[in-house]
């Protein structure tokens, strides 16, 4: 179970990006293209994690940390499942039976990834985000220690603490920004990203924007060795906040567009938990440019699927809703 399970994950892998079955323990049965092995995954999920604890348990830590590095592209996918966590917990603590420093420094990572975006624990995505930093320095792995800088940023802007959040994402885009490897340039891209959201987030949505346009530079120059479609979901993401950079600039027309290629985008790659918020940011957009029926369509839609994600932006959808009642009102509509 736990091999299939491996094998099912690997062709989500970026660093892959191959829709084979290599290391599936029976190739006959196994699933025949990304989209089965998506289906085998989500149905299977109870009994490939009930493998993977047993695995743990029973000392077998490498095919346990295998099996979680197997996941962690596949993980973007499913953000909503709160047993990431557990996933990348066990294999934290294979990492360390094994006494491998930079296994423990990687999912430690994936760890605090977890905490933050599936269980909303953003104490615990903090603490274990400085562990893996930890880690990381202690190794001279500069990729993991961007990546862990990132991490503890996102915890620090979600407890509210935003000064610090921006001064450790400038610190991780200097420390990743002589990367040459596409992961490095892959993790540069996520903390631009960040780094906008949270210029954005105190006001300084000019500067936000000026960093996303940034990272959408980066992706329409390409990224050799990276999938198209990979380079296309980051692509994706830097125009949603370029979106609701405009918005926050009150740019609504000039919003309007690239929300509605990320949405698109997004849909496409089947990343619910990317596209429904920014359905929700174009619905908002909508509503700004008076066009109350289509920005009603898409705030229904967004506000049914951010609750199936159980998204706290789901009280955002509902409440653009309420306004966009008011207005009609007002209207006559």
């Amino acid at each position: 179970m736990l091999r299939r399970a491996t094998a099912a994950a690997l062709r989500f892998d970026a660093d892959r990006h191959q829709d084979t079955h290599d290391g599936d323990p029976d190739p006959a049965t196994a699933p025949a293209d990304r989209d089965q092995a998506r289906t085998w995954l989500e149905t299977e999920r109870d009994e490939w994690l009930s493998a993977l604890k047993l695995a743990h348990a029973t000392g077998h830590h490498q095919e346990v940390v295998d099996a979680a590095e197997a996941m962690h592209w596949f993980s973007d996918l499913n953000q909503h499942w709160g047993l990431w966590a557990d996933v990348f917990t066990s294999a934290v603590e294979s990492s360390r039976a094994l006494g491998s420093r930079h296994d423990e420094a990687v999912h430690l990572n994936y760890l605090a990834w977890a905490h933050n975006n599936c269980r909303y624990d953003h104490t615990a995505a903090l603490q274990t985000a400085e562990l893996a930093l930890t880690a990381a320095r202690e190794i001279a792995d500069t990729l993991q220690t961007g990546w862990a800088l990132g991490y503890a940023a996102g915890a620090l802007q979600r407890l509210g603490r935003i000064d610090e959040a921006i001064g450790r994402l400038r610190e991780a885009a200097a420390c990743l920004e002589g990367q040459t490897s596409a992961n490095g340039r892959l993790a540069e891209l996520t903390v631009l990203n960040t780094l906008g959201n949270n210029l954005r987030d105190v006001g300084r949505a000019e500067e936000a924007l000026a960093v996303h346009r940034r990272s959408e530079a980066i992706c329409r120059t390409g990224m050799p060795g990276q999938s198209t479609d990979l380079v296309a979901a980051y692509h994706a993401v830097a125009l949603a906040e370029t979106g609701r950079d405009l918005a926050a600039l009150r740019r609504w027309a000039e919003a309007e567009e690239p929300l509605r290629r990320a949405v698109t985008n997004f849909e496409r790659a089947r990343m619910a938990a990317w596209s429904e918020p920014a359905r929700l940011d174009l619905g908002r957009v909508l509503r700004h440019l008076n066009h109350l029926d289509e920005a009603r369509d898409f705030l229904r839609a967004a506000d049914d699927a951010l609750g199936g994600l159980n998204s706290p932006r789901q009280a955002e959808a509902s409440a653009e809703l309420v306004e966009l009642d008011r207005m009609r009102t007002t209207q006559g509509r």
